[in-house]
């Protein structure tokens, strides 16, 4: 390990210490929370896994991206690498609750209670959507493996639409919000199964696997914090916990059975048998610890401090929030994310990153599409909209479209060191659970009006009665 690294390490470790001082540690390490997991995702992206693969002498990714190595540029992910967290802590900071919230939060206030019948029908209709398309992607192909195996078109969908093709995801938000509603984790894991297991066998869909997990894990905190009547509380915590670790473990083998399917064209049996027969220590270890290891973004971060000499403007956000949901059979000339740069700005992709399609790293995002001042901003951002979501939740816990829309929060946190805020909620929160979140606050809303209380945002107040006329 060179002392580059060490001293870069060092600035960053303590840039991510201060930010952990300025959330408060008993933020950081309260679990119904996401802060805390947060920062451990960016020091494990920033810091851990290049530090792993400097040990294992794997600099595969630096050679391929031609931007040099980390001893070249370290004071560049120095400076960026400890902006970025450090503004973070003080955007989380800056979203903290008045007393009046915060006394809220400890004691809530009663709220109207959406029809549990359709609740019920919602979950229903979730589930049969996600299977029925999964039995069809299954049968035909048109899922996760046409999104991306195909370099030549950039990640757009040519011969289906993703409005039908990821349907599946459906099945997690459904599952997550039984969960929610009847507090029966083994049900809730029992209705995802052959879901999570047609996951696994495919090879794609890492995110969304581990992002179920830590959805149900928020889930869980929140009842914990509130006392609930949740039978088996240390049972279901263990069966969790199993859950996030399985599918940590079954991370770099999910990435062998995908490359072997795209490479062979074999089913997933062969593969499965091919990685059984083939893959010794070494590799599992370059796997998990490697410059090309899932917990990627640092070495792409550094491609865009070095090579990104104008910014985006925020192209490609345009892109992911307002014209990547128009189905392409309505506007076929919608093009992709790297295509609508080059029309506004005139920046054409990267041939070496669009070949390899890795996720480009949270600070890389920000810089890529704002430069240097897109730093501060998109984490100061990102900092706050985490704090206001999570006493959201904690002031809300029987608004079902409150506590939805925050397992999704968290499902998030795991891909936030490889991706900004902004991409996961456009390319995850929005279709996965932020459908189900619209109908669940249109249920509210209407229970609402029958029940004659009135909101704020703080709690729910009875309507006064309306003063009587007054006599002539």
């Amino acid at each position: 390990m060179s002392v580059q690294f060490v001293i870069y390490g060092a600035i960053v470790l303590v840039a991510s210490l201060i930010a952990l001082i300025v959330v408060k540690p008993r933020n950081a390490f309260d679990l119904s929370r996401c802060v805390g997991w947060y920062i451990l995702l960016f020091a494990t992206t920033y810091v851990v896994r290049p530090a792993l693969s400097e040990l294992v002498g794997d600099y595969s990714m630096y050679q391929w991206l031609q931007a040099g190595y980390l001893e070249d540029h370290w004071e560049l992910m120095a400076v960026a690498g400890s902006l970025a967290i450090v503004c973070f802590g003080i955007g989380y900071a800056s979203g903290r609750p008045s007393r009046r919230l915060a006394a809220v939060a400890e004691n809530p206030a009663p709220e109207p209670t959406v029809n549990p019948r359709l609740v019920r029908r919602l979950i229903v209709c979730l589930l049969f959507i996600g299977y029925l398309s999964a039995l069809f992607v299954l049968k035909y192909g048109g899922g996760d493996e046409t999104l991306h195996a195909r370099t030549a078109t950039m990640g757009t969908y040519e011969h289906g639409t993703a409005w039908f093709s990821q349907d599946d995801l459906l099945i997690s938000c459904a599952t997550v919000l039984y969960y929610i509603a009847t507090g029966r984790l083994g049900i809730s894991l029992l209705l995802a199964g052959p879901w999570l297991g047609l996951r696994v066998l495919s090879g794609w869909g890492r995110t969304n696997l581990i992002g179920h997990f830590f959805a149900l894990m928020s889930v869980y905190f929140l009842k914990r914090r509130k006392r609930e009547r949740v039978a088996g509380k240390t049972r279901q915590a263990l069966v969790i916990g199993c859950g996030v670790v399985s599918v940590l473990v079954l991370f770099p083998l999910m990435g062998m059975l995908r490359g072997l399917r795209s490479e062979l064209g074999g089913s997933a049996k062969d593969a499965i048998m091919m990685v059984r027969s083939t893959t010794d220590p070494g590799d599992v270890a370059q796997t998990y610890f490697g410059t090309n290891s899932p917990v990627s973004g640092f070495e792409l971060t550094l491609s865009h401090l070095v090579n990104d000499k104008r910014s985006e403007l925020g192209t490609q956000y345009l892109y992911y929030f307002f014209f990547q949901p128009i189905p392409r059979i309505i506007w076929p000339g919608k093009g992709s994310p790297y295509s609508w740069p080059e029309k506004l700005r005139g920046i054409e992709v990267d041939p070496l990153l669009g070949i390899i399609g890795a996720a480009p790293g949270s600070i890389g995002m920000a810089f890529e599409q704002w430069g240097w001042l897109g730093i501060p901003l998109e984490f100061i951002l990102t900092g706050l909209i985490i704090r206001r979501w999570e006493e959201a939740a904690r002031r809300r816990p029987k608004a079902l479209h409150v506590q939805l829309s925050y397992a999704g929060l968290c499902s998030l946190v795991p891909q936030l060191g490889r991706d900004s805020l902004f991409y996961m909620i456009s390319q995850f929160w929005l279709f996965k659970f932020g459908i189900a979140v619209f109908i669940l606050w249109i249920m509210y809303r209407s229970e609402l009006a029958r029940s004659g209380l009135r909101t704020t945002s703080a709690r729910v107040f009875p309507v006064p009665p309306a003063p009587a006329a007054a006599k002539a």
